[in-house]
């Protein structure tokens, strides 16, 4: 799953008014953007944003919820229950997980979308509208983790999975949020395919030996 297009898009004027203000939060941050800017990209009158969303941070946490729940499709990503044979297949699908997560928001070919880089926004930017959303659209992804981290360590606390959890999400936005200095480092214009390939499976390893670990360290 990729993020390079959006698979269902919403109505009509509200669909144009979420796509546009998506692309420009993302390039310019909540800040640098003014609903006149929207209105103007979107083809609506200055009205139809207020009119829609009620709000210009009520519209940014919105085109986060779209951007994960809609062109991501975490729903889809984790329709499958967690559910295993076996400790070894419960690591496997997890691995798997972690990586589907990262490349959902890091497309695989390295292209760029304003619905990725939203998502670095919305953790900078700290709007509660924009934490909301964020929570909502990876609702899938935190009601499959749970369960299946369970399986493997089913003595880990409540806090113990909420940090676990917190950090994939942490090192998959890092991503994002740091493109500039990481792509400085790499004298690279944009991520690569191997690039991107590294990272996903450096993440699965990291996320392993946090759960892992987490045994000794009790």
């Amino acid at each position: 799953m990729t993020t390079s297009g959006c698979r269902r898009r919403p109505h009509a004027t509200r669909g144009r008014i979420v796509t546009a203000a998506g692309k420009l939060f993302a390039s310019r941050g909540f800040s640098g953007v003014g609903m006149r800017d929207i209105a103007t990209k979107a083809g609506v009158s200055l009205q139809m944003p207020n009119h829609h969303f009620g709000s210009k941070e009520k519209l940014f946490g919105e085109c986060v919820r779209y951007a994960l729940l809609e062109c991501m499709d975490f729903p889809a990503i984790f329709a499958d229950a967690p559910v295993f044979a076996d400790a070894r297949a419960a690591r496997e699908r997890i691995a798997e997980k972690i990586r589907a997560c990262f490349f959902a928001i890091h497309p695989p070919s390295g292209q760029r979308s304003w619905c990725g880089d939203i998502l670095g926004r919305a953790l900078t930017e700290n709007l509660r509208d924009a934490l909301r959303a964020f929570q909502d659209g990876l609702k899938p992804a935190r009601e499959w983790f749970y369960p299946a981290l369970k399986h493997i360590r089913p003595e880990m606390t409540p806090t113990e999975l909420l940090l676990w959890y917190g950090s994939l999400w942490a090192q998959v936005s890092f991503f994002s949020t740091a493109r500039v200095a990481i792509l400085a480092r790499l004298g690279k214009k944009r991520y690569d395919p191997a690039f991107l390939r590294d990272a996903a499976d450096h993440l699965v390893y990291v996320m392993r030996i946090q759960l892992e670990n987490g045994r000794s360290e009790r």
